[in-house]
Formats: structure tokens, sequence, C-alpha cells
């Protein structure tokens, strides 16, 4: 199952493979009540957005934008 693909992990690996290429998770936004809260996430790499994922945790949102950041790099399932 892709369900045990860490998109991030793997994204990381790509971007070690740049010196000195910083890449990191913003979260642009935060809906929905407590209980069931939506999470917006940007990857980006040196500043750049590369990726955009939404997800009900912070993580599945991050999992969510690196798999879009993939796809950026040329890399798709």
């Amino acid at each position: 199952t892709h369900h045990t693909m860490d998109y991030k992990t793997m994204l990381q690996q790509i971007v070690q493979q740049s010196n000195g290429v910083i890449l990191d998770y913003c979260i642009v936004s935060e809906k929905g009540p407590a209980h069931k809260r939506v999470f917006e996430v940007e990857a980006r790499l040196d500043g750049n957005v590369i990726g955009r994922g939404v997800g009900f945790s912070k993580r599945e949102a991050e999992q969510n934008a690196a798999k879009v950041g993939l796809s950026y790099f040329g890399i798709s399932e």
C-alpha cells in the first residue's frame, strides 16, 4: 500500500543531495472546529513554495505537501 510511503523522508533525501538547500514546512492556515481541524501546509525549498498540502493533522498536511514537492523534482507514484 502507498500509505506506508513517507513522502517527507523521500523529499528530504532528495534535497540533501543538493548541498546547502533548506527544506521547511510552514503552516499557512488552520480551519474548522477544534475536533476537526484542517491544516494547510506549504513545503518550501529555500523559501520557494514547491508543494502545498491539506490534512486533518499537521503531519498529514506535511506529507501531502511533500508528495506535491516530489512531483516538483519529477518524482511521482
